[in-house]
């Protein structure tokens, strides 16, 4: 008897315990659809986000859209900042942008320069020698320009206590109305006074272009038009240098020796 109540009550603490975590439910599986200006996108506040807005935050690169699951437990598309982290991950999946038409890779920069900041400083190629150059071609009324200067602005900031790396702006437009522009759009790089004649002597006729100099006046990065894994491949190139200078100048040392 005592052995036919102990089997009764296991039964039921099993079936007990089956019931208690069967209870949920399974799940539903939200999946992110295809977005157009149809598309309902929402605001972390869970407004709805214009069309054109959405789409310009996505298309930087800075935002992705997420489905997420409402406290009625329905699906919905939310706007949503990544981290730093996520973009690079997203950025390197990318892969490199195309290369700009006005220059070559590992070819030597090849220009003479002597030009003057707003800042009243000179920068030449003795000046710039053994450092890595971040060049920037743009003007203020190109949309595109306008688009990658917050990530280059971001990227310029990292680096500005790296005194082994420069970045020089050249703008198309006149003095005043860049720095008009710059209090509301910063950008910390040297402005070079001459841009739109620097660039008419360089050949660079697409804006916005961006190159890479290496710290022995060798090109090792260039691309022209908005991307949004620019900043990341221009900031992966400097890495990359950063790292293989020290050997390279080992080497040139140890055979200039012999």
């Amino acid at each position: 008897m005592r052995t036919l109540l102990y089997t009764i009550a296991l039964l039921l603490t099993v079936t007990f315990a089956k019931a208690q975590t069967s209870t949920s439910g399974p799940q539903k599986v939200y999946r992110l659809p295809r977005l157009d200006e149809r598309s309902v996108i929402l605001d972390s506040a869970g407004r709805k986000v214009d069309y054109t807005a959405w789409t310009t935050l996505v298309n930087s690169g800075r935002y992705e859209v997420k489905v997420v699951v409402m406290e009625n437990g329905k699906g919905a598309l939310r706007l949503v900042k990544m981290s730093k982290a996520a973009r690079d991950a997203k950025f390197a999946k990318m892969g490199k942008p195309a290369e700009s038409p006005f220059f070559t890779t590992g070819q030597a920069f090849g220009k003479k320069l002597k030009e003057k900041s707003y800042a009243g400083e000179q920068w030449t190629n003795e000046k710039l020698k053994g450092k890595i150059v971040v060049m920037s071609f743009w003007y203020v009324n190109n949309i595109q320009c306008r688009q990658q200067l917050p990530d280059l602005n971001e990227l310029a900031v990292t680096y500005k206590a790296d005194g082994d790396v420069v970045f020089l702006s050249v703008p198309l437009d006149d003095k005043k109305t860049v720095e008009e522009f710059l209090k509301y759009s910063p950008l910390a790089y040297q402005h070079l006074e001459n841009g739109k004649e620097l660039s008419s002597r360089l050949g660079v006729v697409g804006q916005p272009t961006d190159v890479v100099i290496d710290q022995h006046g060798l090109v090792q990065y260039h691309t022209t038009g908005y991307n949004a894994a620019n900043a990341y491949w221009i900031g992966k190139t400097i890495e990359t240098l950063k790292t293989t200078a020290g050997a390279a100048d080992v080497k040139e040392l140890t055979l200039a020796s012999k």
